[in-house]
């Protein structure tokens, strides 16, 4: 979901960058979107906790298949715990093999997925953005999510962490 709102130095007002279609399609249905807001592009799930209407994705239960796509910077960290507790759907964050929250998703067995190239966000129009100034990786736990990137389309590189 999240968009960077200085394109130029990746640095901005908001740690909103939203996903490109293309990837959730791509990918299949998502049952919950825990942390998205309620002007998007498009809809990235079925059920959607918008946190621009005071609803907070880290109180409310998580149910199905989850598209996390979280919000980056401190805010990172609660969500990323959570998906570990919940373990279904895909987490996309930052390739950063340093970070706190990729450390804890390695600890706890999770398998990545790591995108050739990086993402260029888009902004609440749908409109095209800039890359992220890094490179990004798709995080699960099953062999249903594997199958399903498998078939995707995207270009990247497998890593299993048990």
């Amino acid at each position: 979901m999240f968009t960077a709102t200085d394109p130029s130095t990746h640095q901005g007002k908001s740690n909103t960058w939203y996903t490109p279609e293309i990837y959730i399609s791509s990918l299949g249905k998502f049952d919950l979107d825990p942390c998205t807001m309620s002007t998007r592009p498009f809809d990235t799930a079925i059920v959607h906790f918008e946190h621009d209407l005071e609803v907070n994705g880290l109180s409310e239960r998580w149910f199905g298949r989850v598209w996390l796509n979280p919000p980056y910077g401190k805010e990172m960290e609660p969500f990323v715990d959570k998906f570990i507790q919940h373990q279904d759907g895909l987490c996309l964050i930052f390739a950063r093999m340093g970070n706190k929250s990729v450390q804890k998703l390695i600890k706890s067995k999770a398998n990545f997925f790591f995108l050739r190239k990086r993402i260029k966000f888009i902004s609440e129009s749908g409109s095209h953005q800039t890359n992220a100034g890094t490179d990004s990786c798709l995080v699960f736990y099953n062999e249903k999510e594997k199958q399903r990137i498998e078939k995707s389309g995207l270009d990247g590189v497998f890593l299993y962490s048990h």
